[in-house]
């Protein structure tokens, strides 16, 4: 009987993964991979091995840290004395909880919530404010749960910056 080797991994947007691995003449093998609901599941099946080693990491519930806020802040100081200020803060302020709060593992969970948000590649959003009157860019690395804020501004200008090479301050 070889070894097995459990781990709950963290990765960011997710409640946790289990992974199991069996070592055999030829390497690791993943058995599989399962969400946290399947610990108990999973412990039937792994006392049929000769275990070894088991290691399970502390089990922590992963929310979207956004980097920076201070960008929506300028945006919004910078439309002072505009009819729409107050509501343009408060749908980025909505936004910027609701992202905070969020457990996102890839851009299909985005899409999931926001649904007229655009997956510009495989870190880059784009989203839609107060009624799509502002676009807000940001770059997401999912695996580590930060959301990065790039650019934000008026529709018009957005069609005039390209949103995979846009960055903070441009």
């Amino acid at each position: 009987m070889y070894p097995v080797w459990v781990s709950l991994d963290m990765q960011a947007g997710t409640r946790g993964l289990l992974v199991a691995t069996r070592v055999n003449g030829d390497g690791c093998r993943e058995l599989s991979p399962g969400g946290t609901e399947q610990i108990t599941a999973w412990a039937s099946i792994l006392e049929k091995f000769d275990l070894e080693t088991i290691m399970v990491s502390q089990f922590v519930e992963t929310q979207m840290r956004i980097i920076a806020r201070r960008t929506l802040r300028e945006f919004v100081e910078s439309h002072a004395g505009r009819k729409d200020q107050s509501a343009a803060k408060a749908a980025l302020d909505a936004w910027f909880d609701e992202v905070g709060k969020a457990e996102w593992a890839s851009s299909a969970d985005v899409k999931r919530r926001y649904a007229t948000a655009s997956i510009v590649n495989a870190e880059w959003i784009v989203f839609n404010v107060k009624g799509n009157d502002y676009r807000l860019v940001v770059a997401v690395d999912f695996e580590k749960g930060i959301v990065w804020i790039k650019w934000i501004g008026t529709h018009k200008a957005y069609d005039k910056i390209d949103a995979a090479e846009v960055s903070h301050g441009d």
